[in-house]
């Protein structure tokens, strides 16, 4: 897969495939297609480069401030150092992201 575009779309950058409003990470190319992999992980999708927007807000995403909460939640309910009022240094830092997405 060559990890060179002809628009100069970054690998890792985030995009939106304009033809399925899927939002992924930019991969390179394959052929006459740019490769997508989903936010979370998973398998590449194959998306046509005319089809391929850069993903730019200053709103984040409902999905990824979802996201952010849920894995708020789960790090708080498995990590023996945080206490209900004090949390550990990643807690706070995942708290902190939580509240700058409101």
């Amino acid at each position: 897969m060559d990890t060179s575009s002809e628009d100069h779309t970054d690998v890792g950058a985030l995009v939106r495939d304009e033809a399925t409003g899927r939002r992924g990470l930019y991969m390179g190319t394959s052929g006459p297609y740019a490769m997508l992999r989903p936010l979370g992980g998973g398998r590449e999708w194959e998306v046509r480069p005319e089809d391929v927007r850069a993903e730019v807000s200053v709103y984040p995403h409902v999905a990824d401030v979802a996201r952010a909460r849920g894995a708020l939640r789960m790090h708080v309910a498995e990590c023996g150092e945080c206490a209900p009022g004090e949390p550990c240094a990643l807690g706070r830092s995942l708290r902190l992201a939580c509240e700058e997405a409101r």
